[in-house]
């Protein structure tokens, strides 16, 4: 049991199989299969308009996706927020929205924390270790092509200096 002063805490306990979970999913040993797969078919978006805010599946990679109904022939909404076709879903129904970019990497910013930027480092190690490698190889790049085209320019110089077409060379 965590006791709030250790960082060793036992793995949560999985909920029971069958119990609801993200998306109208079911979780199985652990896991949340989404909707389509906890009915044996393969998850999808519809690409209609109408239908971009309904529970699509598919049985197989080479069937067509379609809505899911249930037993009383009704489509199954896809919940508030959910990103549709246009913009996000609100009731079942597609609303277009315009967002600007630099809005949506506001609001991005203004959500991140600690612990979500090391889950997505965590998620995504061949991006972060290229981001963290570009940090530090772009600054050393500049350094040495700045030191590499004063050494140019140097020898550059004491070639010049040393031709024998100079006239300012002094024998000794």
């Amino acid at each position: 049991m965590c006791n709030g002063t250790s960082n060793v805490c036992p793995p949560p306990n999985h909920k029971k199989d069958g119990s609801k979970c993200i998306g109208g999913g079911t979780c199985k040993n652990g896991i949340c299969l989404s909707f389509c797969e906890s009915i044996g078919k393969l998850s999808c978006s519809c690409d209609k308009l109408e239908t971009s805010c309904k529970m699509c599946c598919k049985a197989d990679v080479n069937s067509v996706c379609d809505t899911e109904k249930n037993l009383f022939n009704d489509v199954y909404d896809l919940s508030d927020g959910s990103s549709c076709i246009i913009g996000t879903c609100e009731k079942g129904v597609c609303i277009k929205q315009i967002r600007k970019v630099t809005e949506r990497l506001w609001n991005f910013i203004e959500t991140i924390t600690i612990n979500k930027a090391l889950l997505f480092m965590k998620e995504n190690v061949v991006a972060s270790t290229l981001f963290f490698s570009l940090i530090l190889y772009i600054p050393i790049a500049i350094i040495i092509a700045i030191v590499d085209y004063k050494l140019t320019k140097k020898d550059e110089k004491d070639v010049a200096w040393r031709n024998i077409k100079n006239d300012q060379l002094i024998f000794t």
